[in-house]
This record gives C-alpha cells, sequence and structure tokens, in this order.
C-alpha cells in the first residue's frame, strides 16, 4: 500500500509544475561532520561511522555498570546484558507490538540494556525501553489507531511543489499524546542507570544515517527536550514523499543552518551499533566479560510472497519498490548477525511468517493490525517466534548450546 502511494508521488513529479518550496537554509558539506544540535552535541552521531568520542561513552558506561551490578560483580557471577532492534514495517508493527506482550505474559521478557528501532520501530521503542508496564500503549496504538490518526491525504501538496502527498498534524497529535512528560522523565532515570534507547533517522541531504541517542536527549534537562524527542520519532517514520520531511535546526562554524530527515528505513531497515564499534570496548572499560543477548524484531515478512504482476507501469513499479524494500531488509539482519559473530553477542530473530496472508485492504488497516496482534502474541507467549541465525545460514551443534 504504502509503495503504491511512493509510485503516486513519481508520478506527480513528472507533471509538477514551478510552485512555492520549502524554504531553507542548508547546511554546507563541508560542516557534515562537525554540526550538532545547539547546546547538546552529544545526542546523536553517524549510523555508518565510529561516534567520535566512543571511549568517553565506553568509560561512562563502564562506571555506571559497575554501580548498577555491584553485588554481582563483587560476588564473580555472570551478567547478561540484553539488546533489541525494531525495524520498520508500518502496520506491520503489530506484529512487533503483539509479539512483544506476548513475551511479557510468558514470564520470560528481559531487560533490555539496549533498544534501537527504526521507522514504526522507533515508534515503539520509548515504550519497550521502558518495559511491560507500557505495554497497554503498544496495545492500543497497534489495534486500535487507524490512518487517520496519523495522516491526511493532500495531493495537490505534492502536485504543486509540496513536500509530501499527506499532512501529518494528525500523527504530531498521536505522538504528542503519548509522548510527555511523564514518559521523558521516566526514560531519564532508565538512561541514568546506564540504559540505552537509540533511534534512527536518515540525514537526506547527506544521505546517511543519522542515530539519536534518546535516553541522553531526555536526561539532558534542555526545555526542547520533550519537542524534539517527539520530532525525531516523527522523522524516523516519515516516508519520503508520502509524509513530509522534517527540519532540525543544527549548529557549525558560528552560523545556524537546517538539515532535512526523513525515515531511518532510508538508510536501514533495522540496526543495532555501527559497525566501526564493538560492545567488547564495555568489557575493557569494566575489567571483565560480559554475555550479550541480540534480539531482533523485523515487522514484515523477510522474503515478499509471491504475486504474478500486472504487465503496467504502476505495478511493476510498486512490486520492485517492494522488494527492494525487503531485500535491504535482509541484508541488514545479516550484517547484525555478522556483527554479533563477531562480537560475542547471541543472536535471536523473530519475523512475520510466511503462512500469514490476512488482507490489507488499505493503509494501516485495523482489522489487520489485530490479527498481526495476535499472531505476534500467540509467538511470543509460546516462545516459538526466535530463531538464533538468518534464514538459510546453518548453525553449527556448538553454537546451539
Amino acid at each position: 500500500m504504502l509503495q503504491r502511494l511512493l509510485v503516486a508521488i513519481a508520478l506527480l513529479a513528472l507533471t509538477s509544475a514551478c510552485a512555492a518550496k520549502l524554504v531553507r537554509d542548508p547546511l554546507p558539506a563541508q560542516h557534515v561532520d562537525t554540526a550538532q544540535v545547539a547546546g547538546l552535541p552529544q545526542i546523536r552521531f553517524w549510523g555508518d561511522a565510529a561516534p567520535p568520542d566512543f571511549d568517553a561513552f565506553a568509560n561512562r558506561h563502564a562506571a555506571l555498570f559497575r554501580k548498577h551490578y555491584a553485588d554481582e560483580l563483587a560476588a564473580g557471577e555472570p551478567i547478561t546484558l540484553h539488546f533489541l532492534a525494531l525495524s520498520g514495517g508500518a502496520e506491520d508493527g503489530a506484529f512487533g507490538a503483539g509479539l512483544l506482550k506476548g513475551w511479557t505474559a510468558s514470564g520470560t521478557r528481559p531487560e533490555f540494556w539496549l533498544v534501537t528501532g527504526v521507522s514504526t520501530g522507533a515508534l515503539m521503542a520509548p515504550f519497550v525501553f521502558l518495559g511491560p508496564e507500557y505495554d497497554h500503549v503498544l496495545r492500543e496504538i497497534y489495534t486500535e489507531l487507524d490512518a487517520t490518526s496519523l495522516f491526511e491525504l493532500a495531493p495537490f501538496k505534492a502536485l504543486f511543489g509540496g513536500t509530501a502527498v499527506t499532512k501529518t498534524e494528525p500523527f504530531k497529535r498521536t505522538i504528542a499524546r503519548y509522548v510527555d512528560e511523564a514518559l521523558l522523565e521516566a526514560v531519564a532515570a532508565a538512561h541514568a542507570e546506564g540504559r540505552n534507547l537509540f533511534v534512527a533517522t536518515s540525514n537526506l541531504d547527506a544521505g546517511r544515517p543519522m542515530i539519536w541517542d534518546l535516553g541522553e536527549l531526555a536526561d539532558s534537562g534542555d526545555p526542547r527536550a520533550l519537542q524534539l524527542f517527539r520530532d525525531i520519532l516523527l522523522a524516523s517514520a516519515a516516508i519520503p514523499g508520502v509524509f513530509p520531511p522534517v527540519m532540525f535546526d543544527v549548529v557549525a562554524g558560528g552560523q545556524t543552518y537546517d538539515e532535512l530527515h526523513v525515515d531511518g528505513g532510508v538508510g536501514a531497515q533495522v540496526f543495532t551499533y555501527p559497525l566501526q564499534v564493538t560492545p567488547r570496548r564495555l568489557d575493557a572499560a569494566v575489567g571483565r566479560p560480559i554475555d550479550r543477548e541480540l534480539y531482533v524484531i523485523r515487522n514484515t515478512r523477510l522474503i515478499p510472497a509471491y504475486e504474478a504482476v500486472d504487465p503496467r507501469a504502476v505495478p511493476i513499479a510498486e512490486r520492485s519498490l517492494a522488494v527492494l524494500i525487503s531485500r535491504q531488509g535482509l541484508g541488514d539482519i545479516f550484517r547484525i548477525y555478522t556483527a554479533a559473530k563477531r562480537d560475542g553477542l547471541a543472536f535471536h530473530l523473530a519475523y512475520i511468517p510466511p503462512e500469514f496472508d490476512h488482507p490489507l485492504p488499505k493503509p494501516f488497516d485495523q482489522a489487520y493490525m489485530g490479527a498481526l496482534f495476535e499472531l505476534g502474541y500467540e509467538m511470543g507467549r509460546s516462545g516459538t517466534a526466535w530463531s538464533d541465525a538468518p534464514p538459510g545460514v546453518a548453525i553449527e551443534p556448538a553454537e546451539r548450546q
């Protein structure tokens, strides 16, 4: 469905006339690696490079780790940190929401030291990060809300030089309804314990993924923190051309400029941390090895269902885009799996099984999302959701133990 909207945008672009455009003061290319949100230099870093202050980050978290796990460290007990990566997938986020609620019901859901999110996964991430007491929010968002809670169609905006075919004022109101000062304070408290909440956007000017440290932002005490938190979530889910991009003001070289950010899924459908860093750096700072479990929830099917394509321009383009996104997501999973093997993380993957065939008559259809939520719930409750490798990867018997 969303692919169809993107194809429609491309057709509109072919026929659009000159019109008023978004007024910008874009960041010059020479400042791309030094620009920061004024007064908040530590709330973001590139998703494809090591953070410039990663040693400081590791040392800070090592100190918090030693404080939080003082008794276990003193007793020499093993310690396991749990990571969770939530992918994009639009309305298919109902799968992950249901899985997490079912996981809670099973009594085996851990507390996560790191939660990352992209697009619909970014919208889920703060509530997942804060734990099972927010499961009711996930259920409400993914079973009771529909497209009218996210956007209003405005196709003439794109036809006459606008940035998208929708208005997202409903989406902004929905985010504001759930992301309030109380949630910000709860995220800040968890961050102060050393836990981490990262979401990704795509810096469209630079053509690179940007990771935002929402825990650092929530804990900053900056009066702009709540609105900026909301804007980052909006940007991470801003499907290009469908939803308007989000502009962020940044400073560089003593001047203020703007950056244009869109859906984090443009850069990666799912992520954990840049390949240029390793969690083992924390082990070195702590002075002992730490066990880690990584869970990846891919909020879609891994391989698109077979479909006999109508040989016309729009269906061909729609199907091709769907396959492109699917293959990108699969590549992201293999990259994460490779990094997990390198860094000694136990890997677990959940995704929508190919047998799920409930029809999706329109974007964010409640019946579809409700059925998908229930499927995820049963898989999470029963413990059948997880595989220890991407499909097609053989696991040696020793790795299963």
